[in-house]
């Protein structure tokens, strides 16, 4: 078999399979490459049969992909345009290979390097806001009726934006690979905030990693940048922001709700539709007719993954992100309530939870990157169930409870028994968190987390502990852990050691070591289990001493 029908099988393959499809291109690369080595020279019919065979391959692949699409509308810079995706097309596949702006670029596909970061406007309390996120994990139909910035679009013809201009100037770039995300994070980050400090510049900046550059020429960028604004403050928004945001808003309210197309569907197409419900009875109306194979989605930054990497797919996507019902932070009774649609970059900068729970900005900052946390939902964290997250240490430690509801019910349910062992909670397949509750800590709390990296890193092991101390005495105490055990687990035995005592060196090592032999910790790449022994020991030492 030549290589042209080789392709097709592939392709086809591919598309049974349910694994991506939009790398077609890639394939006639390929082929075109293994001829060139070939020991003697390739034909002209040989170049030809290729081409045809990736052309067929290319008009079979977007007919599959119509069969079950989204037609979506928005904002791409400063024009109107629409698209038919596919309910699991990523927003840079959508933005490099039908608009042809190829200056976002797939590093990992799984949001960890930033080189696909674009600007996502919507309004939000009644303004455009205008938020960092990972492209290349984002889903395409998300972006209907919101306002979408490149790095092309900051541009003014031939003149580039001042931020690139300062990138320029500073040396901050040489394969140009990530200069694009850089410009973008900086472009959200002074969006938002025109006079930001240092360790705000580092924070919008974790989520772009660079190879060969070196991050002080791109912190000297930043630095001009901000330096630039703050000569300007009248003008801020003059600089910043291209001429054409200024109608962009009044445009957005012209786009309707998205439609969704329910073509038959196709036996090598394992996504039938994305469904967009704006109440929770919806919701449970489409769980209950699609209980044979449905997904819960909202940011999505975990299920895209999957679908990059994995090439996992779903029968129906269901995306809550549109229920007001669940969009909510509040305090209340010395409790903090959070809605099930609440992203972490929520959570953050939530008067009440800086203020008393400031463990939890703390934590939050520690999570992925300002990318995935503008995105990407508590709940969801939750619901994923992984024995390391940080926010589930964080909350089981914080005594949180949960909200469960279905069409029919609700329940409260401690986080501590949500958990039943590895990847398997207790939530029905009729049910969704629909609020998670924060005890307001009485006391103290300590946050550690042992990773590679500061930012943007799984941990290895983390921990909280919340205790209250009076007349000197330890009277309440609790110790979450996670990377220790098939979940995120309690350290009971040395809580309950600590209680109704005053806390001294030899305590402290006591109680570091009933913890250490409180668990059996597995071994795998991020760390042996001798090694997990002794952060759990040293996470109870540091916790404590700093009270001594």
């Amino acid at each position: 078999m030549g290589p042209p029908g080789f392709i097709l099988l592939v392709s086809l393959a591919e598309l049974r399979l349910g694994k991506p499809v939009f790398y077609f291109s890639f394939a006639r690369i390929y082929f075109e490459r293994s001829l060139s080595r070939r020991s003697v020279a390739k034909t002209d019919l040989d170049h030809d049969l290729v081409t045809v065979a990736c052309e067929v391959t290319c008009r079979y692949t977007r007919w599959i992909m119509k069969l079950h699409s989204v037609e979506i509308t928005f904002y791409l810079n400063d024009k109107k345009v629409s698209a038919s995706v596919h309910p699991e097309l990523t927003a840079l596949r959508l933005i490099r290979d039908q608009f042809h702006l190829t200056g976002a670029k797939e590093g990992c596909a799984e949001g960890d390097c930033g080189a696909c970061s674009i600007a996502w406007g919507r309004e939000v309390d009644g303004q455009l806001k205008y938020v960092a996120i990972n492209s290349c994990i984002f889903p395409a139909v998300k972006l209907h009726g919101t306002h979408v910035i490149t790095t092309e679009g900051l541009a003014d013809g031939e003149k580039m934006h001042f931020i690139q201009q300062a990138i320029v100037e500073n040396h901050a770039t040489q394969c140009g690979y990530c200069t694009p995300g850089i410009v973008m994070s900086l472009f959200c980050l002074l969006a938002n905030n025109p006079s930001p400090n240092k360790q705000e510049i580092y924070a919008a900046l974790e989520g772009n990693l660079c190879r060969c550059t070196g991050y002080l020429s791109i912190t000297k960028a930043a630095d001009a940048v901000v330096n630039t604004v703050s000569k300007n403050p009248q003008k801020y928004k003059e600089l910043i922001f291209p001429d054409y945001i200024k109608d962009i808003e009044n445009r957005l309210k012209d786009i309707k709700n998205v439609t969704l197309k329910t073509s038959d569907a196709s036996e090598f197409d394992e996504t039938h539709i994305y469904h967009t419900p704006s109440t929770l009875k919806e919701v449970f109306e489409k769980m209950q007719l699609h209980e044979d194979g449905y997904q819960i989605i909202n940011g999505g930054t975990d299920i895209m993954v999957q679908a990059n990497i994995r090439g996992i797919r779903h029968k129906h996507l269901i995306d809550i992100s549109k229920l007001a019902e669940l969009n909510y932070i509040k305090e209340e009774q010395n409790e903090i309530k959070i809605g099930g649609n609440t992203t972490y970059a929520q959570l953050a900068v939530f008067a009440p939870v800086v203020d008393r729970v400031s463990v939890l900005v703390q934590a939050t900052g520690m999570i992925a990157s300002q990318q995935i946390r503008n995105v990407a939902t508590i709940a969801g964290n939750i619901a994923n169930a992984s024995p390391i997250g940080d926010m589930a240490c964080v909350l089981l430690g914080l005594n949180a409870r949960l909200v469960i509801c279905s069409a029919t019910s609700e329940r409260e349910i401690a986080l501590g028994n949500f958990y039943k062992a590895y990847k398997q909670i207790d939530l029905g397949a009729d049910e969704i968190i629909r609020e998670i509750i924060i005890p307001i800590p009485k006391g103290v709390c300590s946050f550690e987390k042992s990773s590679k990296r500061e930012s943007l890193d799984i941990a290895t092991v983390n921990s909280l502990i919340n205790y209250v101390i009076k007349n000197k005495k330890i009277v309440d105490c609790r110790i979450a852990f996670g990377g220790v055990a098939p979940t995120p687990i309690l350290a009971k035995k040395a809580a309950n050691y600590l209680l109704d005592k005053e806390l001294t060196e030899s305590i402290i090592n006591e109680a570091a070591k009933i913890a250490k032999e409180e668990f059996n910790p597995i071994s795998d790449v991020r760390g042996s289990d001798n090694y997990r022994s002794l952060l759990i020991r040293n996470h109870i030492i540091k916790h404590l001493q700093s009270v001594l």
